[in-house]
Protein backbone atom coordinates (compact mmCIF):
# COMPACT_ATOMS: atom_id res chain seq x y z
CA UNK A 1 0.00 0.00 0.00
CA UNK A 2 2.84 2.57 0.84
CA UNK A 3 4.71 1.61 -2.57
CA UNK A 4 1.18 2.74 -3.89
CA UNK A 5 0.91 5.89 -2.71
CA UNK A 6 4.75 6.67 -3.56
CA UNK A 7 3.70 5.63 -7.17
CA UNK A 8 0.62 8.09 -6.77
CA UNK A 9 2.69 10.88 -5.72
CA UNK A 10 5.51 10.57 -8.07
CA UNK A 11 2.81 10.23 -10.96
CA UNK A 12 1.26 13.11 -10.01
CA UNK A 13 4.14 15.18 -9.91
CA UNK A 14 4.95 14.00 -13.67
CA UNK A 15 1.96 14.47 -15.17
CA UNK A 16 1.35 18.35 -16.41
CA UNK A 17 -1.14 20.05 -14.90
CA UNK A 18 -3.40 22.17 -17.08
CA UNK A 19 -6.01 23.27 -14.36
CA UNK A 20 -5.14 24.06 -10.57
CA UNK A 21 -8.64 22.31 -8.30
CA UNK A 22 -7.92 25.63 -6.01
CA UNK A 23 -8.96 28.09 -9.03
CA UNK A 24 -12.40 25.96 -9.11
CA UNK A 25 -15.15 28.07 -7.56
CA UNK A 26 -16.62 24.91 -5.97
CA UNK A 27 -13.24 23.92 -4.35
CA UNK A 28 -12.98 27.51 -2.94
CA UNK A 29 -16.69 27.31 -1.45
CA UNK A 30 -15.33 24.33 0.47
CA UNK A 31 -12.23 25.08 1.27
CA UNK A 32 -13.64 28.47 2.84
CA UNK A 33 -16.22 26.59 4.54
CA UNK A 34 -13.78 23.97 5.77
CA UNK A 35 -11.20 26.72 7.75
CA UNK A 36 -14.72 28.17 8.80
CA UNK A 37 -15.47 25.04 10.45
CA UNK A 38 -12.27 24.43 12.01
CA UNK A 39 -12.42 27.73 13.30
CA UNK A 40 -15.51 27.39 14.93
CA UNK A 41 -14.57 23.69 16.35
CA UNK A 42 -11.23 25.68 17.06
CA UNK A 43 -12.75 28.83 19.64
CA UNK A 44 -15.55 26.44 21.31
CA UNK A 45 -12.53 23.70 22.22
CA UNK A 46 -11.00 26.91 23.56
CA UNK A 47 -13.62 28.06 25.81
CA UNK A 48 -14.50 24.67 27.17
CA UNK A 49 -10.47 24.58 28.34
CA UNK A 50 -10.96 27.98 29.40
CA UNK A 51 -14.08 27.19 31.21
CA UNK A 52 -11.80 24.06 32.63
CA UNK A 53 -9.41 25.90 34.10
CA UNK A 54 -11.21 28.62 35.19
CA UNK A 55 -12.83 26.21 37.71
CA UNK A 56 -9.08 24.24 38.20
CA UNK A 57 -8.45 27.95 39.33
CA UNK A 58 -11.29 28.58 41.28
CA UNK A 59 -10.77 25.38 43.41
CA UNK A 60 -7.50 25.96 44.05
CA UNK A 61 -8.12 29.19 45.91
CA UNK A 62 -11.21 27.78 47.89
CA UNK A 63 -8.66 24.51 48.99
CA UNK A 64 -5.74 27.20 49.69
CA UNK A 65 -8.23 29.36 51.91
CA UNK A 66 -10.27 27.36 53.36
CA UNK A 67 -8.47 23.72 53.19
CA UNK A 68 -11.36 20.86 52.18
CA UNK A 69 -13.96 20.94 50.22
CA UNK A 70 -16.98 19.56 50.65
CA UNK A 71 -18.43 17.11 47.69
CA UNK A 72 -21.15 19.50 47.66
CA UNK A 73 -19.46 22.65 46.68
CA UNK A 74 -16.68 20.70 44.41
CA UNK A 75 -19.85 19.39 42.38
CA UNK A 76 -21.66 23.34 42.32
CA UNK A 77 -17.91 24.35 40.81
CA UNK A 78 -17.67 21.85 38.39
CA UNK A 79 -21.16 22.31 37.09
CA UNK A 80 -21.11 26.17 37.08
CA UNK A 81 -20.95 28.37 34.16
CA UNK A 82 -18.32 31.34 33.42
CA UNK A 83 -20.21 33.99 35.17
CA UNK A 84 -20.92 31.95 38.22
CA UNK A 85 -17.05 31.10 38.82
CA UNK A 86 -16.45 34.87 38.23
CA UNK A 87 -18.53 36.12 40.93
CA UNK A 88 -16.86 33.39 43.56
CA UNK A 89 -13.55 34.08 42.53
CA UNK A 90 -14.41 37.45 43.27
CA UNK A 91 -16.52 36.81 46.71
CA UNK A 92 -13.34 34.23 47.59
CA UNK A 93 -11.35 37.11 48.61
CA UNK A 94 -13.52 38.17 51.68
CA UNK A 95 -15.64 35.58 52.41
CA UNK A 96 -14.77 33.92 56.14
CA UNK A 97 -16.06 30.74 55.22
CA UNK A 98 -17.25 28.15 52.22
CA UNK A 99 -20.95 28.36 53.99
CA UNK A 100 -20.60 32.33 53.53
CA UNK A 101 -20.35 31.71 50.04
CA UNK A 102 -22.12 28.87 48.96
CA UNK A 103 -24.05 28.05 51.37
Amino acid sequence: MRRLDTLLVEEMHEMPVTYDLRDSLVVQKFMKEGREEGLQQGLERGREEGLTATRRMLTLLLKQRFGRIPTKISRKVAAADLAAIEQWSLRVVKARSLDERFG
